[in-house]
């Protein structure tokens, strides 16, 4: 998640994908979003993998709820898992928690947000 500005982007707590529409509309409506990036998850022929197939399912079912002003949009999240792995060792993170999904899951949104905003030149 970052602020109005995009000068910080912070990871959320990781949530249950069953917990996903419920805990947008929470978020969007705490904090005024105008924008959700999800990460645009393929297999290497373009196609649409397992993730993302189940994430059209949400999407559409999101944008039933959502107000009209948020805007949903896309990001590769191609090699995200590696980066962040990487990520947290360079940081010093201690291997047990670099195992983590969360861990891993929370820094690749981190990086997933950071491609986007910079695609967007913001």
């Amino acid at each position: 998640m970052s602020g109005p500005l995009l000068i910080a982007i912070n990871p959320l707590e990781t949530i249950h994908s069953s917990q996903l529409i419920d805990v947008l509309l929470s978020l969007t409506r705490e904090y005024e979003i105008g924008t959700i990036v999800f990460g645009d998850s393929r297999h290497k022929d373009e196609t649409l993998n397992r993730q993302g197939k189940e994430l059209v399912g949400v999407i559409r079912k999101l944008k039933k709820v959502l107000p009209k002003h948020v805007i949903i949009d896309y990001e590769d999240e191609s090699f995200t898992s590696v980066e962040a792995k990487e990520f947290l060792m360079a940081s010093g993170v201690k291997k047990k928690k670099r195992r983590q999904k969360h861990s891993i899951d929370q820094m690749s949104a981190v990086i997933i947000l950071k491609r986007y905003i910079e695609s967007k030149g913001l």
